[in-house]
């Protein structure tokens, strides 16, 4: 199992999009964990449109946490919901939405190690994690999501603003990774604006950012996964440039994360000749 947590540092670049979006075009099954405390659900009435109202969200993990003092396989299947709304008895992937109002944040400061613990399970399905969990603040509570995390992904807009926000904060956040020895881990995504004086690699390279890929501004296609936009014709579509540019993310990450993969179980063999 693979977990990709997707950030901001300012405003709204995008990010809860294009978390949708790769998590609907990912290669193989996979769970949007909806993890932003700063506001109520967006995909319940975006994406979803409504259809399943508020019974399942990330609350019903809490209560149950509370009442058995840990979170299983169980537990988190109880509160998802398909993405797939045609076929959902075929569903690849899934939401676990989020907040039902910003105010009951709190009550999940306790909660994010468990649901980190409990989709552990589904490791043997071969499920991944993708979480939205907008924008990060200092001191943010959810830090167990950043230590988890395969990938940390900073999605931002080739802007001074975002440039600047994000210098703000990086060395806090690259710090913590490398505390536990997940410093490479961190990277960009950029979502190209047609009026920014910047590119992706200007901004990329004063922050000495990787980047992991860029998505173009196309608010037609971003309709589709921020709003369940109807998609008329799904050949056409399939060949957008935001699409496109979704499965060039998609595989930039899965050989990221293949790469880990090796280096680690290569790793872990050496540690067992030593011991033998």
């Amino acid at each position: 199992m693979a977990t990709i947590l997707m950030i901001s540092l300012s405003g709204s670049p995008g990010g809860s999009t294009a978390a949708m979006a790769l998590t609907r075009c990912w290669y193989r099954k996979a769970i949007l964990l909806e993890a932003d405390t700063s506001k109520a659900s967006s995909f319940l009435s975006g994406y979803l449109k409504g259809r399943y109202g508020s019974d399942k969200n990330l609350i019903n993990l809490a209560v149950a946490a509370d009442q058995s003092g840990h979170l299983d396989f169980n537990d988190l299947w109880a509160q998802l919901l398909p993405l797939d709304t045609d076929n959902p008895e075929q569903a690849q992937q899934w939401l676990l939405p989020g907040l039902m109002e910003a105010k009951s944040a709190p009550s999940l400061d306790h909660l994010w190690g468990d649901i980190i613990s409990a989709a552990d399970t589904f490791e043997a399905s071969g499920t991944d994690v993708i979480i939205d969990a907008g924008r990060w603040s200092v001191g943010d509570k959810r830090t167990a999501l950043l230590r988890a995390a395969d990938a940390v992904i900073i999605v931002a807009r080739p802007s001074l603003p975002d440039a600047f926000a994000i210098r703000y904060r990086l060395e806090e956040i690259q710090g913590d990774l490398a505390s536990i020895g997940r410093g490479d881990h961190l990277s960009t995504v950029l979502i190209e604006r047609p009026s920014s004086p910047y590119s992706s690699h200007d901004m990329a390279r004063s922050l000495g950012l990787r980047i992991t890929g860029s998505l173009p501004w196309d608010e037609k296609t971003a309709a589709v996964f921020s709003d369940g936009a109807q998609v008329t014709n799904p050949g056409r579509f399939e060949k957008r440039p935001y699409i496109r540019a979704i499965d060039h993310l998609s595989g930039a990450l899965r050989s990221e994360l293949d790469e880990r993969r090796g280096l680690l179980n290569e790793a872990l063999d050496i540690e067992l000749e030593d011991l033998a």
